[in-house]
């Protein structure tokens, strides 16, 4: 039985996750998110971003490198560490591919990305996510 990665992350406790109960047709809907700081949230189920209650589009890879920073919320991860869970181990891409799909990132998550808060580069080393904070403080 071939289980997917994200579960068994999970099942493991390497996600940091929270049941988020949504009220929908009268029932209950339990989703997984992993909060990311203010109005900001990672919705495992859906694989999409949530900003200021805004769903935004993510793809794939997109989602896989943002999940992966997200559980080392307000930790280093490095480059390699990236690029080994979003493309897999044995996937051939480049410190560039990463480059692209961080600033695609950050045109999604950053309120403005030319001077980014949340998302931010270690020279030589990867990156780090900080949880977005309110605009207003």
């Amino acid at each position: 039985m071939n289980i997917p990665r994200s579960l068994m992350l999970m099942i493991k406790g390497v996600v940091p996750y929270v049941n988020f109960l949504q009220e929908r047709d009268g029932g209950l809907n339990r989703r997984q998110i992993v909060p990311l700081g203010h109005n900001c949230y990672l919705d495992l189920d859906k694989e999409i971003l949530v900003k200021d209650n805004l769903p935004i589009a993510l793809s794939r890879v997109q989602f896989r490198v943002l999940h992966c920073l997200a559980d080392k919320l307000g930790q280093p991860v490095f480059s390699h560490e990236l690029t080994a869970y979003a493309w897999g181990s044995e996937a051939f891409t480049s410190r560039n591919d990463l480059y692209v799909y961080i600033n695609r990132l950050r045109q999604r998550l950053e309120d403005n990305p030319k001077q980014p808060q949340c998302l931010l580069s270690l020279r030589g080393l990867g990156y780090i996510l900080y949880p977005r904070k309110d605009a207003r403080s």
